[in-house]
């Protein structure tokens, strides 16, 4: 089991999230993206990324908070959901970081809304950065959502 957990920390509203890089794929500007008629309400649209189709994911609305701007600052960060690749919206990237696994602990409120938070980060300043689950973010009937609009698009 390794010590060490490497992961890009990046905000949203204001309150500071990591997730792993080895489940990340890349970290991409802000580009246009392309509504879904009749799409999910989580989903932005679709964007064209090297000839593939790639839904677009508000990662603000699946946290509980408001969609926001976009601004110079904000990234689409491209990962895996299963075999589906998903881009998510995020206010802007800080860093990546290594956390020790002892500054790791499990998340404090298991509540409704509450299970794509994996783990919790507690920094030596006191800062904690809520790690997220990406094969928790969003639930079975949710991915078929994707899967259907994803579709859509192609056809």
């Amino acid at each position: 089991m390794p010590t060490k957990v490497q992961a890009i920390t990046f905000e949203v509203e204001d309150q500071l999230y990591g997730i792993e890089t080895c489940l990340l794929q890349e970290i991409i500007p802000i580009l246009k993206i392309k509504p879904i008629a009749k799409g999910p309400a989580f989903m932005v649209g679709v964007i064209n990324l090297r000839g593939k189709v790639i839904p677009i994911v508000d990662l603000r609305k699946l946290l509980g908070a408001q969609s926001g701007r976009y601004t110079f600052d904000t990234r689409i960060v491209v990962g895996c959901i299963g075999p589906r690749t998903v881009g998510f919206i995020v206010d802007g990237i800080r860093e990546v970081r290594e956390f020790m696994k002892d500054q790791i602990s499990s998340p404090v409120i298991d509540a409704p809304g509450t299970q794509l938070i994996e783990n919790v980060v507690t920094l030596d300043s006191g800062e904690m950065i809520q790690l997220i689950a990406l094969n928790h973010v969003m639930d079975k009937e949710e991915l078929e959502q994707l899967a259907l609009a994803q579709g859509d698009t192609q056809s």
